[in-house]
């Protein structure tokens, strides 16, 4: 039986665009992404420091256009569209039944073409202010970038993505052409295409595209940005803060990595985990009787390219105390072998889960390839976990003091 990642078609056009097409005879729905190689932590062009925010006000005025804008189009041809931007990438999306070379057409244009005004710019600055508010009331994006903030100490990892409202007021049309210009190259994107079309015609679509241009979009040098150095993490503190708007108790708990993990370490780790807080340990079903965590508890482990670190969040009625110490005690307890097959198995369950259909595995994919996990190369790992890697990760690469972030009702609601 094939794997995904074999049955995927892997083709680096001339003109450099990077085209990853999977075919579904089983689908009647088009599935289309591109992703720019451009995210929230790239904030330097050409000796010029790009207001915090940028990628993500770039994103949402590529949708404009002289006519109208490129939403009303999708719409117009039966697609759905949408684009979200991360740390290291921005990606623009679509689904269709139908019309799928028009759609991609429309996608490849707007990807490839910049129409910005200040009347644009005005219009977005009031949307993405406001979305900016909006973020600023959830209690759970408080927490998440007071957490970055309070964690990240080197890289650009500590600054949200969509900026905030003040560092929004500098972007102009001047840093969005410098910005585009630079990122929103050819050869800096990755198409990625599930369809029921085969791939001798998903490919002669792409290439239809292109031989239309005029002038042709030809092959151009990208120079690669230098890669962040793995993130020196802050001492470890903890901070808890009061909010209006929150009802109860939300608490994380994050010890980073010391160092950039191999896959079969990251997948140890979270078998580990699995071993040591869910309802296969003892430990963990004590602390649910007892009250100490309830059913929102939830633990991970964050990967970006350059920063790890293991996550425990849970809502909770009462004090934390009694759940920060349950973490503590619990990660670090000796560990019986029959305790790490049962997390090994739990952990295999999850993982395939996810796997369960093409499209999800064609979206995982994408998610992973942007965190520079292989996709096959993950599953193998996944039927081979030493259990002498296990120790010697958590002893040796997992920081002994965590960082602790709470978020707390105002005290008359406790």
């Amino acid at each position: 039986m094939k794997t995904l990642k074999q049955e995927i078609t892997n083709i680096t056009l001339k003109n450099g665009l990077k085209v990853h097409l999977l075919s579904d005879i089983n689908t009647n729905e088009h599935f289309v992404n591109i992703a720019v190689n451009f995210g929230s932590i790239d904030l330097d062009v050409n000796n010029t420091k790009l207001p915090l925010g940028t990628a993500h006000f770039l994103e949402h005025v590529m949708f404009a256009k002289k006519d109208g804008d490129y939403f009303e189009d999708f719409n117009k041809n039966g697609a759905n569209s949408n684009a979200y931007t991360s740390y290291n990438h921005t990606l623009y999306q679509f689904s269709c039944i139908d019309k799928i070379i028009d759609n991609f057409n429309l996608l490849m244009d707007m990807v490839t073409t910049l129409t910005i005004t200040n009347k644009t710019i005005k219009k977005e600055y009031l949307i993405i202010k406001e979305e900016l508010n909006m973020y600023n009331q959830i209690p759970e994006e408080k927490l998440k970038s007071m957490q970055m903030k309070q964690l990240i100490k080197t890289t650009n990892y500590k600054y949200d993505i969509g900026g905030t409202t003040n560092t929004i007021e500098d972007i102009n049309i001047t840093n969005l052409e410098m910005a585009f210009n630079k990122f929103y190259k050819i050869v800096n994107m990755d198409l990625f295409i599930y369809s029921p079309m085969k791939i001798d015609k998903q490919l002669e679509m792409i290439n239809n595209y292109f031989s239309k241009k005029n002038p042709p979009i030809k092959y151009e040098k990208f120079k690669k940005l230098l890669p962040l150095e793995y993130e020196k993490f802050n001492l470890a503190k903890e901070k808890k803060i009061y909010d209006s708007k929150c009802n109860t108790i939300i608490s994380t708990i994050n010890y980073p990595i010391k160092e950039s993990l191999t896959i079969q370490e990251l997948i140890s780790l979270k078998a580990y985990l699995h071993m040591k807080f869910s309802t296969i340990n003892n430990n963990y079903n004590i602390a649910v009787k007892k009250k100490i965590i309830n059913n929102s508890f939830n633990y991970d482990v964050i990967t970006y390219k350059n920063c790890y670190y293991i996550t425990f969040t849970c809502y909770l009625e009462r004090n934390c105390n009694s759940y920060i110490k349950f973490v503590k005690d619990n990660i670090s307890n000796d560990t019986k072998i029959n305790d790490l097959t049962l997390g090994i198995k739990k952990l295999q369950a999850n993982e395939l889960r996810k796997y369960n259909n093409k499209k999800k595995s064609f979206q995982n994919l994408i998610y992973e390839y942007y965190l520079g996990i292989d996709n096959e190369e993950y599953l193998n790992c996944l039927f081979d976990i030493k259990f002498d890697s296990f120790k010697s990760l958590v002893l040796n690469k997992v920081n002994k003091q965590p960082h602790i972030s709470s978020i707390f009702p105002p005290i008359n609601k406790i």
